[in-house]
């Protein structure tokens, strides 16, 4: 029997390894080599596990208006600003559970939005607007440097020094500021398409992308810029960079691109999807979403070798900025007002395919009988890191079953479901 057992506990192991992100596989390693019977069982008549995919659990929060949504901007984890069509401009203390409709002073289409603070910021869009506030967007101040200009992007280095990129008839626009928006002067960029996104990851190192696949990037400051090839012409949205010479770029068709030497060369990534991919944000060095059509928003945990679709409550709005004020704490912005966020503090990480019937929140995993069942036996447990079985509270309702879990320290754990036609296993990571 015990040799048995070890043959069986091998080839386990050897499955789990191809099917299974590495962190995931060690942990069952050390569960199958504790050789716990329960969980033995459970494996050796449940034994459908899916190769992950990160479901991070979106959520809608309520803007109060219809208008579209161009782009978004915490400057703190609960405070934040969100603008777009006609002027609007609307503002959040609490984390985005209330807004607030702010006075523009202005009928034009707002693209981009920066604050270096809670209370100082400047927004640009269609009609060569620029505005700013000093009181948290009680008052904005308004400057137009030309009616003919369209401005998609605003980035500050300071409080003093900042850039806008966007275009006019003629072609592309890079304005910079070194009196917080006093006034702005226009360089040379040596390009000739619309610029829509500008990024600088450091003080001297600078990078726009917009029309036709163009890209440019300055080394001083942005006194001087010079076009970069980057392998395609299709339409770059956003461009962010987790160093000097590290940038990642998204576009037209899923197109995903990253480069580690300035944009000497490119690897081009896998992205899973065929839609327009708008705004870039990364959290760290190998931490990065990417928001874009029909609601898509996708997520790497390394580098961007592998992306992986977010659940987003269902939306098919485009999603057209997504930014992150911590590591825990997204939201993104689109199509008729809709705003979404992702708050990783609190609550489940869910690393597997959900299938109907299967409800997961921050205080109840919910089963629905009738869509994980055809009417037989469904056997479930929790299991931690190494192997131990949690009791937990149930809640027995027609039709369903509550597990209660909000009183589950921080943690990685591991559901295991059975039915007759419904073999299935999570991993969770409780924050």
């Amino acid at each position: 029997m015990q040799k048995y057992e070890k043959s069986v506990q091998i080839k386990l192991a050897y499955y789990l390894f191809i099917l299974l992100d590495k962190d995931f596989f060690l942990i069952f390693v050390n569960m199958i080599i504790s050789f716990r019977p329960v969980l033995f069982f459970i494996l050796l008549h449940c034994f459908s596990i899916n190769p992950y995919t990160s479901l991070s659990q979106w959520t809608s929060l309520n803007s109060g208006i219809s208008d579209d949504l161009f782009t978004v901007f915490f400057p703190s984890k609960d405070t934040g600003f969100a603008a777009g069509w006609n002027g609007k401009i609307i503002k959040t203390v609490d984390g985005g559970l209330t807004w607030s409709v702010l006075n523009s002073g202005i009928s034009s289409a707002l693209y981009g939005i920066f604050f270096i603070n809670i209370n100082t910021g400047w927004a640009c869009g269609s009609g060569g607007k620029i505005l700013k506030t000093t009181n948290g967007g009680t008052t904005w101040t308004s400057q137009t440097i030309s009616p003919l200009d369209t401005y998609f992007s605003i980035y500050y280095l300071t409080s003093t020094t900042g850039f806008i990129a966007g275009g006019d008839g003629g072609g592309d626009i890079m304005l910079k500021t070194t009196n917080g928006g006093s006034t702005y002067n226009a360089t040379t960029t040596g390009s000739t398409p619309y610029l829509y996104a500008v990024h600088f990851p450091s003080s001297s190192n600078g990078y726009a992308v917009g029309q036709d696949g163009v890209m440019i990037k300055t080394a001083d400051g942005g006194s001087s810029w010079s076009i970069v090839n980057t392998g395609t012409s299709n339409f770059l949205y956003s461009v962010h960079c987790t160093g000097a010479t590290t940038c990642y770029i998204s576009g037209d068709i899923g197109l995903i691109k990253k480069t580690t030497n300035g944009g000497t060369a490119w690897t081009t990534q896998t992205s899973g999807t065929g839609d327009g991919l708008e705004s870039i944000f990364f959290t760290d060095a190998n931490t990065g979403y990417i928001a874009g059509w029909n609601g898509t928003i996708l997520k790497t945990m390394n580098g961007g070798t592998a992306w992986t679709a977010q659940t987003t409550g269902g939306t098919n709005a485009v999603l057209e900025s997504i930014h992150f004020p911590d590591a825990n704490t997204g939201y993104a912005a689109g199509g008729t007002g809709t705003i979404l966020k992702l708050d990783l503090n609190t609550g489940t990480e869910e690393i597997a395919e959900k299938p109907n019937g299967i409800i997961i929140n921050k205080d109840f995993i919910t089963i629905d009988f009738n869509s994980v069942s055809d009417g037989g036996n469904i056997y479930f447990n929790i299991y931690n890191a190494v192997g131990e079985k949690l009791n937990v509270p149930v809640i027995s309702l027609p039709g369903k079953l509550m597990i209660h879990i909000s009183g589950i320290s921080k943690g990685i754990y591991f559901l295991i479901i059975c039915s007759e036609n419904f073999p299935h296993s999570y991993k969770l990571n409780i924050y």
